[in-house]
């Protein structure tokens, strides 16, 4: 008997540890979801007009467009395609440039905003906590402070993940998305540092409030849920094409 209910404690804690979850999240007036299943995150568009897929045994992330009927993947050989594209565009960009004279060029170069001539460097991002308690709607969190190459970009106040509803697993495949999402910027030559600042975690702990950089919350966790979800919010509905990197970049 005692065996049979470790048996079922231990199937139980298993089932709990894998259970798919649904972050609900508000930004103003319109809101938006991210669902996590296993391997798979979806980020739905607070517009409603699209969504991301990150499949992390593909290494992968699909961004669809609904209105369009088209999607895009993001993985490494997509993204150092598109930087070696850039990188061909801004050498044209600066032959061009050498031809002026040298105060047209420099205003050229203004209204580029700093971008002509833009090398990719190191990117160190730092995560403090400031010290101040803060309450959001799911209950207490802690405001932390990120900076990127010591410049000050956001604020988020984080929660553990398990006091708001959010298993190990689940976490650990929302860090998971952030960290690709990062690696896959940092290979975009016009991207600046500060743009990459995404994903704000804190070993087990996640944000349930966001600050913009002019202090004011952009968005609340307002609800978990946990469950098992369509498998085929994953999946990219049949008759959508697939937008080369070559296209996007051309539009």
């Amino acid at each position: 008997m005692k065996k049979m209910i470790l048996s079922v404690v231990l199937a139980a804690g298993v089932f709990q540890a894998q259970a798919d979850v649904v972050l609900e999240y508000q930004q103003g007036q319109s809101s938006h979801r991210i669902v996590v299943a296993g391997e798979k995150v979806r980020m739905d568009s607070p517009k409603g007009d699209g969504y991301m897929i990150y499949d992390a045994a593909k290494s992968a992330m699909y961004m669809v467009t609904s209105r369009r009927k088209e999607y895009m993947v993001m993985d490494a050989q997509a993204m150092e395609k598109m930087s070696g594209m850039m990188n061909a565009a801004m050498q044209q960009m600066e032959a061009q440039l050498a031809q002026l004279p040298p105060a047209q060029r420099e205003q050229m170069r203004q209204m580029m905003g700093g971008m002509m001539g833009m090398q990719k460097k190191p990117v160190q991002v730092e995560m403090n906590a400031t010290g101040e308690q803060g309450r959001g709607k799911l209950g207490r969190c802690e405001w932390y402070q990120m900076k990127v190459n010591g410049k000050p970009v956001q604020t988020a106040c984080l929660a553990d993940a398990d006091a708001v509803g959010v298993p190990a697993d689940d976490l650990a495949a929302l860090q998971g998305m952030f960290a690709f999402l990062k690696e896959m910027l940092s290979k975009v030559p016009m991207i600046k540092a500060e743009d990459m600042a995404v994903g704000v975690f804190d070993e087990d702990k996640l944000p349930i409030i966001h600050r913009n950089r002019m202090g004011q919350n952009d968005g609340e966790l307002v609800k978990v849920s946990q469950g098992e979800v369509d498998a085929g919010l994953f999946v990219i509905p049949a008759g959508y094409r697939q937008r080369t990197m070559d296209e996007m970049t051309r539009r």
